[in-house]
C-alpha cells in the first residue's frame, strides 16, 4: 500500500504527536508499505521531505498539501497527523476519500480551528482514528464513528519487573480532555 503522511510534528521535533507519527511510519514500513512523509522543514529532519513556506503556522497545511500533490494523487491512503494538513486535503473529494485523520486530544475536545473546517474534515475523511477510548466517545458525540489506534508501546510486551509488578509510564499533559485511558 502507498501512504502519504502529512504532519507538522515529526522528529527531531519533540512531543507526543511527533513520537506517535514516527512510530506509525516505522510500523507501516515494517509491514511492507511504501510511505512518503512530508513534514515541516527543521534542522535535523531525516526520513521525510522537508516543507517550507511563509507563515507555516497558519498556512502549513497548504504548503504540505502543495508539496505532496503528485504523491497524494498516486497514494492509496493519506495520513494527516496534524489537523491543518487534513483541512487542506479534505477540500478535494478525490483525496478526502483516501484521508485518514487522527485525533490526539485537544484537536477534538478543544479545537483551535473553525467549526466548519472540523465538520468538513470529519465529514469527508475516509477513515477517522483516535488514540483513546475517551476520544472515540468524543468523536461519537460530534456524530462521527472512529476507531481507536493501539498505543505505540505494548505494556504487556514490557514484561514484569523482578517484583512481579508491571509498570507503565505515560508522559503528557494531565488534562481531562486527553482521556488517559
Amino acid at each position: 500500500m502507498r501512504w502519504v503522511v502529512l504532519t507538522d510534528d515529526y522528529p527531531p521535533q519533540r512531543g507526543g504527536v511527533a513520537t506517535w507519527t514516527s512510530s506509525m511510519v516505522l510500523g507501516l514500513r515494517a509491514a511492507g508499505d511504501e510511505v512518503r512523509v512530508f513534514a515541516r522543514a527543521r534542522d535535523g529532519l531525516k526520513g521525510a521531505v522537508g516543507v517550507r513556506g511563509p507563515s507555516f503556522g497558519r498556512w502549513g497545511g497548504a504548503w504540505l498539501a502543495a508539496s505532496a500533490v503528485a504523491d497524494l494523487v498516486r497514494a492509496d491512503a493519506v495520513l494527516a497527523t496534524t489537523w491543518p494538513a487534513a483541512t487542506w486535503v479534505s477540500r478535494f473529494p478525490g483525496l478526502a476519500r483516501k484521508l485518514h485523520v487522527v485525533a490526539h486530544g485537544s484537536d477534538i475536545t478543544r479545537p483551535a480551528w473553525s467549526a466548519s473546517a472540523r465538520r468538513r474534515v470529519l465529514g469527508h475523511a475516509g477513515v477517522r482514528w483516535t488514540v483513546s477510548e475517551y476520544l472515540r466517545k468524543q468523536m461519537g458525540a460530534l456524530g462521527h464513528d472512529s476507531n481507536v489506534l493501539p498505543a505505540p508501546v505494548d505494556p504487556v510486551a514490557c514484561g514484569p519487573r523482578s517484583d512481579g509488578l508491571r509498570r507503565v509510564v505515560g508522559v503528557g499533559r494531565a488534562l481531562k480532555s486527553k482521556g488517559g485511558d
